[in-house]
């Protein structure tokens, strides 16, 4: 019987061995990801900081996923900015992430200041809305000061449908000049569908029906405008991201630009 007893205990021993192992290994995993987690979680809050320097938005949010090794390399940083203003154009919706970023920590953390010594694949997505766009437009009427531009909009993919009306008074004394012929009275007023294409940051709007107090423009008259006005803006790029919006793509909601 003490043999039996012996036998037993001498079993009982590795079990409890590879039981305090096994909750030891559990142990530092907790605390490796719960360190893993203060250090994102801070870095994420300093980027917050540093942004709002550089951007004026609604809110931002900033998700860091950080190497399982080292707790001060990024494997991979995305930002979502709402109601951001890029010049006069108020984006509804900005994403960007980068694969591998290599920030400046220290920096970050003391100056509240983001800088990329080098990133990977970057992804950026811009999210425009109807609303976002008419709103673009009054803000370029009022920049030129043209107080009196009615101008409603429409999401057709792949166009954009514009109403307008514009008293004569209010538009360019050249394009009066080649407009002359449509305009009978003291205003034009009319429609449009258009498309949307980026290149370089720049954008630039082409169409092919332009109706204009009831006279269709011919496709000569409008390719005139096209040369002469594009592009008709450029995107604005936030430090210290570097993006190439070169694709438009028209939703039912929204316009979609990426790189």
């Amino acid at each position: 019987m003490r043999m039996a007893k012996l036998s037993s205990n001498s079993m009982l021993f590795p079990l409890r061995w590879s039981f305090v192992m096994l909750s030891m290994l559990l142990l530092c995993g907790t605390l490796h990801a719960q360190n893993q987690s203060i250090a994102s979680k801070q870095i994420e809050s300093d980027i917050v900081k540093a942004l709002s320097k550089e951007a004026t938005y609604k809110t931002a949010l900033v998700q860091v996923l950080l190497k399982s090794s080292k707790q001060t390399e990024i494997e991979r940083l995305a930002i979502k900015l709402d109601g951001v203003e890029l010049g006069q154009l108020l984006v509804d919706h900005m994403t960007v992430v980068c694969e591998n970023p290599v920030i400046d920590l220290k920096k970050l953390k003391k100056d509240k200041d983001l800088e990329f010594r080098s990133y990977g694949k970057t992804k950026t997505n811009i999210l425009v809305s109807v609303a976002s766009l008419e709103k673009y437009l009054q803000r370029k009427a009022e920049q030129f000061n043209k107080k009196n531009v009615q101008i409603s909009l429409k999401f057709t993919t792949p166009f954009i449908e514009c109403f307008y009306d514009v008293p004569k008074n209010e538009i360019a004394s050249e394009s009066v000049e080649l407009l002359k012929k449509f305009i009978k009275g003291d205003k034009i007023e009319g429609y449009a569908a258009f498309q949307l294409t980026a290149k370089d940051n720049g954008l630039y709007a082409s169409s092919s029906k332009v109706i204009t107090n009831h006279f269709l423009l011919p496709n000569a008259l409008l390719e005139i405008f096209q040369t002469k006005f594009n592009p008709f803006d450029e995107i604005v790029v936030i430090k210290p991201f570097q993006y190439s919006i070169n694709s438009v793509t028209v939703q039912s909601k929204y316009i979609y630009m990426t790189n």
